[in-house]
């Protein structure tokens, strides 16, 4: 009893460590001497507005005008960072109505806050994920790398990160337990995630477990319910607009161009994007490294074991994810946006290299204070109204 009293105690603090971690690189990154520029945008009056830029301003308005804009929306919101009116007009459907919901729901505070408890939710789901699949040693790892990694902004800001990281950990951790009751909530949370964010449709391969049980039809209908966002989001812009498609039509208006995997890197290096270059490279070597230990620990078709942190649907999850991402560009910005979304992959921060390997605490030493130091660049910028992606 009481050794288990002392691992629960040592969790715990691992755990509330990882989140003050994070919360000291934001703030810290938030009160550096940076100059706050024009386009900052004053939403609610307080303090938080320093959360509330760039994106996070298109959910905001969108929870209040709705996809079609009136035109002096667009002017407040806007006109600093957009041509006005916006072309094309709905340049805004590019942001699922998720968030969006939430917003108009509880309140842009409420949702701001809701995100940051999700986000502290995530960090205690991952701890006991990995030290129950792996070891306790991973599991501290994992979680610092995850608290801070470059896209840890966030999960701060009024982003719909957090949502879709959450429903994406509570979906595994549902499925892991193999009973009716698990299997509805991984359902439900499964269409949930589908309405925060286009790519969230690749949450849907995690049905594919069911499939490789025998269980087909139960595994269609849970890849089925991963389109429910796409489907009803469609539907609306349809009723609304005649274009359903508008939320893939719309990246066009941000300048998003698709091609070969790895080109907007090598475009980034030819214009010099070093910081971005660099983290993408960090960010490469994870996901590769957690691609490696997918195909070692479940390479057969039949699975032995429930669903697990390095079972195939969750490799999948990762590299479909990361393939699409490092598929597209901008073309003055190739690597815009790269980070923010390779970053959310948090089953990559689960890596076994930083606690078995010989040099493997200096490893992730180099790699935590990298991801500090580029959270504190990252809020720096954000917070006074820079763009940071």
């Amino acid at each position: 009893m009481n050794y288990l009293s002392v691992e629960k105690r040592k969790s715990m603090v691992i755990i509330v460590m990882a989140v003050l971690l994070h919360y000291a690189g934001i703030f810290a990154g938030m009160w550096l001497p940076v100059a706050t520029v024009p386009s900052f945008r004053h939403v609610t009056g307080t303090w938080l507005d320093h959360f509330l830029q760039w994106d996070a301003l298109w959910y905001y308005a969108i929870a209040h005008f709705g996809y079609i804009m009136p035109l002096f929306a667009q002017q407040k919101f806007f006109s600093i960072t957009n041509t006005i009116p916006l072309n094309p007009p709905l340049k805004a459907a590019a942001f699922f109505p998720g968030l969006p919901f939430v917003i108009q729901m509880i309140g842009t505070i409420p949702a701001l806050l809701l995100g940051n408890v999700l986000f502290i939710f995530c960090v205690i789901l991952l701890y006991n994920m990995v030290a129950r699949e792996v070891n306790a040693k991973t599991a501290m790892v994992s979680v610092l790398l995850f608290a801070v990694n470059p896209a840890s902004l966030y999960f701060t800001a009024l982003y719909a990160e957090p949502y879709i990281v959450f429903c994406s950990m509570v979906i595994l951790y549902a499925m892991q337990k193999e009973t009716r009751r698990g299997d509805v909530i991984a359902f439900l949370l499964c269409m949930v995630v589908g309405f925060m964010y286009k790519m969230a449709l690749f949450v849907g391969v995690f049905g594919l477990r069911y499939v490789r049980q025998g269980k087909v039809m139960k595994g269609i209908l849970f890849m089925a319910s991963a389109c429910a966002g796409w489907v009803f989001f469609a539907l609306y812009l349809w009723s609304k607009t005649s274009h359903p498609l508008a939320f893939i039509a719309s990246e066009s208006g941000w300048g998003r161009e698709f091609s070969l995997p790895f080109v907007g890197f090598v475009r980034g290096l030819i214009h010099k994007d070093i910081l971005d270059s660099f983290y993408f490279v960090l960010l490469l070597y994870l996901i590769v490294r957690y691609a490696m230990q997918v195909l070692k620990e479940d390479s057969a078709w039949l699975p032995k074991a429930p669903i697990h942190l390095f079972s195939l649907e969750t490799g999948l999850f990762v590299v479909l994810d990361a393939l699409v991402v490092t598929s597209s560009y901008v073309a003055y910005a190739p690597l815009m946006s790269v980070l923010r979304l390779l970053g959310v992959l948090w089953p990559i921060y689960i890596t076994k290299k930083f606690t078995k390997q010989r040099y493997g605490k200096v490893w992730f030493g180099i790699f935590f204070v990298l991801f500090l130091i580029v959270t504190m660049i990252g809020a720096a910028l954000y917070t006074h109204g820079y763009f940071y992606e």
